[in-house]
């Protein structure tokens, strides 16, 4: 009998009653945590990660399956001790997911005694599993010999935290899940892997994120910070210029006081938002549509705009369900060719006045 399915136990597959289709959505789930396709929600200090049924879908057709046979199989996984479930209801209704600790997940992933059977197994994530790099590309995950003066980061930090867990018996998943996003976010601007680093800058940056008091911010807070930081500062974005002293304490800084994406424009704004969680997908698609009249209509770029107005414009226009309005093209293309003395900008259509106005002209 062949040893694993999608890099799981077969055996114990079949000991708790799932079936390939079962591995393969375990799968899918397990390789996109902690990715920019996943929506992340904080609950009783436990993450919980946003499992949209029509990704699965568009992802797997192979499986032909709807999305109530998907809610079925993940109930599946969760009655098998495998995930934990939490149904997220700010801003809509989300089934959020995460692996259960102590669950039965560690068993699915034991390696085989056996060297040959060893063999047998595809290259899995399963090594990086609880430490926030599942995503991390399995050619970094290299192992550091005695001859390697550096290594990738990805690897290093790996090693680092599995011995840092030994010794203290905690969890370091919160500062490697902040070096996964870095990782990830380097990709995204630079268009490449991460340089490697020496186990000493390794351990260094390691230390400053830890002392820094970044990570009370939470995931929203540092991918927020670390786009800003892409997005406002020239040089290499290397991760110890990240951790230096005076740059790390700007970025709280900036976070802090409302400043991330300042000199950015709305339409950059959203798309760094977009992966962060802390806006719903409804209005995410409705600024970009507005930021996008707003070129049409203007010939420029609309503004970046502070937190505190993202928030009140979406609880504005929430109160009388605009945002979800299908018209809601035709509205906006009404109110910038008829409001001609002003400056078109969100808040300004999203005050109370304006709002009455477009919902009367709109019916």
């Amino acid at each position: 009998m062949r040893y694993t399915i999608e890099g799981f136990s077969q055996e114990k597959l079949l000991e708790l009653g799932l079936d390939t289709t079962d591995a393969h959505l375990l799968r899918w789930f397990v390789d996109f945590r902690d990715t920019d396709k996943m929506i992340t929600v904080i609950r009783d200090e436990k993450v919980y990660y946003w499992v949209n049924y029509a990704g699965i879908i568009r992802d797997l057709p192979i499986l032909n399956i709807d999305k109530r046979a998907i809610q079925r199989r993940f109930k599946k996984l969760v009655n098998a001790n495998i995930l934990v479930h939490y149904t997220h209801r700010v801003g809509g209704v989300y089934s959020c997911y995460n692996l259960k600790d102590g669950g039965n997940y560690s068993s699915l992933v034991e390696k085989p005694s056996t060297k040959k059977q060893a063999s047998n197994d595809p290259i899995g994530l399963e090594s990086t599993k609880g430490i926030g790099l599942e995503s991390t590309n399995p050619k970094d995950l290299k192992v550091l010999t005695k001859d390697s003066s550096t290594i990738k980061l990805s690897s290093i930090l790996n090693s680092l935290n599995n011995e840092e867990s030994i010794k203290s018996g905690k969890s370091a998943f919160c500062c490697t899940q902040f070096l996964g996003i870095y990782l990830e976010k380097y990709h995204f601007w630079k268009g490449e892997e991460h340089p490697s680093v020496t186990e000493e800058q390794a351990t260094s940056a390691l230390k400053a994120i830890n002392e820094s008091g970044v990570l009370t911010f939470g995931e929203e807070g540092a991918r927020v910070m670390i786009n800003d930081y892409f997005l406002t500062v020239k040089c290499d974005h290397n991760i110890n210029h990240f951790v230096s002293g005076n740059i790390i304490r700007m970025r709280i800084e900036r976070y802090r006081n409302d400043l991330c994406f300042k000199d950015a424009s709305l339409r950059f704004q959203v798309e760094c938002y977009r992966d962060t969680g802390r806006f719903d997908d409804e209005y995410l698609d409705f600024l970009n549509l507005y930021a996008e009249k707003y070129r049409q209509h203007t010939g420029e770029e609309h503004p970046a705009m502070k937190l505190n107005q993202l928030d009140d414009c979406r609880d504005s226009l929430a109160s009388e369900d605009l945002i979800y309005s299908e018209s809601m093209d035709d509205i906006l293309d009404d109110f910038f060719m008829n409001a001609k003395q002003s400056d078109h900008r969100l808040s300004f259509f999203a005050s109370e006045g304006v709002i009455e106005i477009t919902n009367y002209r709109a019916m």
